[in-house]
């Protein structure tokens, strides 16, 4: 039985690797994936690299010289820690000394506040765009255009046998419609794992180009670890699921793959759009039962150990996750399973020519 279902599913795969939707479905997730990391370090690396606020320097102004040029000297928060203020100040006309040491005083004052930013957007830096933190960056920052192409692969892939009619010809060669149906769910989970694995190898490899351009170590512990990272790949994996068992669900239901990606969208923005309203209007137990937004709840959460005296591991786990869990496995099986109920009780219809 398994043995049938996954020789099925190794057939799918070989017929899927030959269409071009899936080929360019993830050379669109690639493409906007890159530009968001690459728009990111544009944007946080504008200034040196190191993103030192625009008031990092106290600017004094000189007055015109014999030409009439005007000019200005800069003091930073560094040349006033390493006493580099008099040697910079000695062009100051002495009229103009008094103030100017004032406004050094000043600045000298707001020096721990600029270091905290000039840390703190660093480290956002880090976080973002080098190794290994990038990787559940990335992950993160394309989870709602990953599950909205992969709804519509879900989509195609079954919609696609029921516009050309192939169902009926399949089927008289042996497997049995849970058979088929579960090949192609298969298919579906595998393509979804792959196209991300290849999505995480496109990271690193913009990650190491940007370290190689700013001067970083290729891979810091600063920006976070590697199993933090693995983590958010295998929750991705999982918040696929349910999205795929819906997508599922709609298309046989249908019998048409443009009428389930069309409905499948429709749940899906419909389900983030309406979580608001309804907890306005019902409390916040109503989204509590809602796909999207456990999905994004599930996405967000960061695993931690718990840090209360007495706490448990359990505990823990299930005061973050229990519900957002439930709720998603909730979805997989009760979609997945009227999927497979209507397979095989509905009768297998000729080419529809959409």
């Amino acid at each position: 039985m398994i043995r049938q279902i996954l020789r099925l599913t190794r057939w799918e795969l070989f017929k899927i690797r030959r269409r071009w939707l899936p080929w360019l479905l993830l050379a669109v997730i690639v493409i906007m994936n890159q530009l968001s990391l690459w728009t990111i370090y544009v944007t946080y690396s504008n200034e040196t690299y190191f993103f030192a606020p625009v008031d990092q320097y106290v600017v004094i102004s000189l007055p015109p010289d014999a030409d009439g040029v005007e000019s200005a000297i800069k003091v930073s928060c560094d040349d006033i820690d390493d006493g580099k203020v008099e040697s910079i100040l000695a062009d100051v006309p002495d009229e103009f000394r008094e103030q100017a040491h004032w406004e050094v005083a000043t600045h000298r004052e707001r020096c721990p506040e600029i270091r905290d930013q000039i840390a703190a957007q660093r480290q956002l830096f880090l976080n973002t765009c080098i190794l290994p933190g990038s990787l559940g960056t990335g992950l993160k920052s394309g989870k709602d255009f990953v599950t909205i192409l992969v709804i519509i692969l879900a989509t195609a892939i079954i919609g696609k046998e029921y516009s050309l009619g192939t169902f009926r010809p399949a089927l008289t060669r042996g497997p049995r419609r849970w058979q088929f149906l579960g090949a192609k769910a298969l298919s579906i989970v595998f393509i979804s794992g792959a196209g991300l694995l290849f999505v995480v190898l496109t990271v690193v490899v913009g990650s190491l180009a940007m370290a190689l351009l700013t001067g970083e170590d290729l891979v810091t512990a600063e920006s976070g670890t590697w199993s933090s990272s693995a983590v958010i790949f295998v929750k991705m994996i999982c918040a696929l699921l349910p999205y795929i068992a819906v997508s599922l669900f709609f298309t046989v239901l249908t019998s048409s793959g443009t009428s389930g990606v069309s409905i499948s969208l429709l749940y899906f923005f419909g389900d983030l759009i309406a979580a608001g309203p309804l907890t306005s209007l019902f409390g916040q137990h109503v989204v509590n039962y809602m796909l999207g937004p456990n999905v994004m709840m599930f996405l967000q959460l960061d695993f931690v150990l718990p840090v209360e005296e007495g706490a448990s591991f359990f505990a823990s786990f299930v005061d973050m996750y229990l519900n957002p869990l439930l709720v998603m496995f909730a979805y997989t099986v009760v979609s997945g399973a009227a999927a497979f109920w209507l397979f095989l009780r509905r009768d297998v219809t000729g080419p529809r020519g959409e």
